[in-house]
């Protein structure tokens, strides 16, 4: 027996034997389905900035001359400051740094060529092994073929003995 619906026109034929009619409501909830979730916008409210003028450089302010302070200096006060005395720590530290720097240079170098040297005779080994790996495979290939070819010497030796029998 088919249920009366009051939103079809058309009814619906008889069930297949063994099976029955149901109704469900479809056409008012449509879902749609999409790979997508659902998006939202929100929106973010910030102030403006306001242009503003840059900033000017600093400029330290030139003393006035009355808060300029003195050193008062007499006729024969002359070992104030000896130039000789005063500049030979610092020329030694300079002397000295510069050396240092100099030497370190010259071990760097040095240190450089050693290691170009052990390399290249590293280079100079490697290919003479692999040269001699190489001869010792050929030498083995050889060795190989003969022991092939004189086995199917045998073969036909043995053929032959057998048809001549």
């Amino acid at each position: 027996m088919v249920p009366d619906y009051p939103n079809r026109d058309i009814p619906s034929p008889e069930p297949v034997v063994g099976r029955q009619h149901m109704f469900i409501q479809t056409e008012t909830y449509i879902e749609q389905l999409t790979d997508k979730p659902e998006e939202e916008s929100v929106g973010v409210a910030t102030e403006f900035y306001l242009d503003r003028p840059p900033v000017p450089l600093f400029q330290p302010r030139m003393p006035a001359k009355e808060n300029c302070k003195s050193t008062q200096i007499y006729d024969g006060d002359y070992e104030l400051f000896d130039f000789n005395q005063e500049v030979e720590p610092m020329l030694n530290v300079l002397v000295q740094k510069t050396l240092e720097q100099a030497r370190m240079e010259v071990l760097e170098e040095r240190e450089l060529a050693i290691i170009k040297a052990q390399s290249k005779e590293y280079q100079e080994i490697r290919n003479a092994e692999l040269i001699e790996a190489q001869r010792f495979e050929a030498a083995e290939a050889r060795v190989a073929a003969e022991i092939s070819r004189r086995g199917v010497q045998q073969k036909a030796r043995k053929a032959q003995k057998k048809s001549a029998h």
